[in-house]
């Protein structure tokens, strides 16, 4: 690729992200106020409520955002793109992203193969994301100012999902109206109150993570960690970006102990899971820190992420707060090795699985329309013309959202902060990958092989899940990834069961709910083969 190639894709894609960034519209009661930015709006769409307001916000973003990104710019950012990819030896650059997932050159290995692998993985998900759409419908429904504006059995509108597609990609802002029990508190709100009537700190919660990880017979931090690493928003006004939190492995050669995070954490139980995500990036990169600087690295571009969200589930548990850090978090909890006290969920687990759901499975519909646009964008399948018509067949299609008013064909509605960020399908399998090591684990410890119970397994001080944790991360990428994947889970594939055992006791709540409501699991075209089926 020539250097003028190379000036001109870096040109477009500052461009692109500096336009998406200063978008600005004017205020709905104050039209003089024409300022209002992407930040504005995501506390616009958490506290306002009024249908005609949220819809003029929707609409008004919109409208200028997909004139501001211009698409013929993006158009000719993806040429580039792929002019890129093709002097790399691909046929596109979506070929490229995904030839990392190919394990070791396999001559079976096809990019258009795997993305079919990657529906299919999503058709196995899609039932219970729509157990939960239809769930979060009924709720949303239930507004008297919003039953008239859904349809039983239809999509959405896209400005009553808070934000989510805008600035979220997962529906959390909903959980506090919706939670399925609402006088009981999950982990996460019963955690957050223990941490703060405990006195925690933000390096406290540092320092307990490390604790966690050295149970299991795993490092801890280095020196130059604790002088390096920034925890909290800094004291002496500077102004820095922590969102997303970052985490470097700073590649000093063999034996490096540089190794550092940036938060600016809070002491809450958001937080207490993100730290816990973050140092596991730190305990991989210490375990294969001497390998060849090639192999420093997950065994497929999955792997990191979903390591790092592993961590965060074990230390969401009652049991953990109780039995291991000694804090009260209102629960009948039984401390003894390996003994789960009861298989009955009870609605502060239904919360907790709730409120996780409403974060990982709109997730995966939000990746699996993204990249299957950006897919068809890389083939040159789509044009410039049906960037817009497109992106909502998709969005309708694996999501149930709908826009609240006709979308201008000639329009660029698919432009987000991550439209230029490279291969998101990574996030999709951290996402399961997640719970395929989770239940593994679980199972080591004798904790996961009832999933009525999996999402109460705590394998804090078991130093044979630890063993298997090691292998894992100081395996990094010396070795094809089913064969790493098979030697901590005991399969070569990537397997959606153990995230839908994790989930099982949240969607048999759920659709003993909605069958008693009189609802249907479904939306839009869905429906149709759902009553069929059910009919047969």
């Amino acid at each position: 690729m020539s250097k003028a190639d190379q000036d001109s894709m870096s040109l477009l894609k500052a461009k692109l992200d500096s336009d998406y960034a200063s978008t600005t519209i004017c205020e709905y009661k104050n039209p003089d106020n024409c300022g209002l930015g992407l930040g504005h709006l995501d506390k616009i769409f958490n506290t306002i409520t009024d249908y005609d307001e949220l819809e003029y916000y929707w609409i008004s973003w919109y409208n200028a955002m997909s004139t501001n990104v211009n698409a013929s710019m993006y158009s000719e950012y993806m040429y580039y793109q792929n002019i890129l990819a093709r002097h790399n030896g691909f046929s596109d650059m979506s070929e490229q992203w995904l030839t990392e997932f190919n394990p070791r050159d396999s001559p079976n290995w096809s990019a258009k193969e795997f993305k079919k692998e990657q529906i299919n993985l999503w058709k196995e998900i899609q039932p219970y994301y729509n157990i939960l759409h239809a769930y979060l419908r009924m709720k949303i429904r239930e507004n008297p100012n919003y039953k008239d504006k859904i349809e039983k059995t239809g999509s959405i509108p896209a400005h009553l999902v808070r934000g989510f597609g805008l600035s979220r990609s997962s529906m959390t802002q909903y959980y506090e109206t919706t939670k399925p029990f609402p006088d009981a508190q999950s982990i996460m709100e019963s955690g957050t109150k223990a941490l703060n009537n405990a006195g925690y700190t933000v390096p406290k919660i540092v320092k307990v993570s490390e604790d966690f990880f050295n149970s299991l017979g795993l490092s801890r931090m280095t020196d130059l960690f604790w002088e390096n690493s920034m925890f909290e928003d800094p004291k002496d006004g500077r102004v820095v970006n922590c969102v997303p939190p970052f985490e470097w492995d700073m590649c000093n050669g063999k034996d490096n102990k540089d190794f550092r995070i940036k938060v600016c954490g809070e002491v809450n139980m958001d937080y207490m899971t993100i730290i816990h995500h973050e140092m596991g990036h730190m305990e991989y990169f210490m375990e294969y820190t001497n390998e060849n600087y090639i192999h420093r690295d997950g065994a497929n571009p999955g792997f990191h992420e979903g390591v790092g969200n592993l961590f965060s589930l074990p230390i969401s548990t009652p049991r953990h707060f109780q039995c291991v850090l000694g804090l009260d978090v209102g629960r009948d909890v039984d401390c003894q090795p390996n003994d789960i006290k009861s298989n009955i969920p009870t609605p502060e687990d239904i919360n907790y699985l709730y409120e996780l759901a409403l974060d990982k499975f709109p997730f995966f519909t939000y990746v699996i329309a993204l990249e299957q646009w950006r897919f068809e964008v890389f083939e040159e399948t789509l044009t410039i013309n049906d960037y817009n018509a497109r992106w909502w067949d998709l969005k309708q299609k694996y999501q149930g959202i709908k826009p609240p008013a006709p979308r201008p064909d000639i329009g660029f509605d698919a432009a987000t902060r991550i439209i230029t960020t490279p291969n998101y399908i990574r996030y999709f399998n951290s996402y399961i990958l997640q719970f395929q090591f989770y239940e593994s684990f679980c199972q080591v410890a004798g904790q996961g092989d009832d999933p009525r119970t999996l999402h109460q397994c705590d394998f804090t001080g078991s130093v044979a899940v630890g063993d298997k944790v090691k292998e894992l991360l100081a395996a990094g990428f010396t070795k094809p990834w089913p064969q790493i994947l098979e030697r901590a889970t005991g399969k070569m594939d990537v397997s959606v069961q153990p995230l839908l055992n994790f989930f099982k006791p949240l969607f048999d709540h759920l659709s003993q709910v909605l069958e008693k409501a009189g609802e249907l699991p479904c939306f839009d075209e869905w429906c149709d083969g759902y009553i069929k089926k059910h009919r047969e």
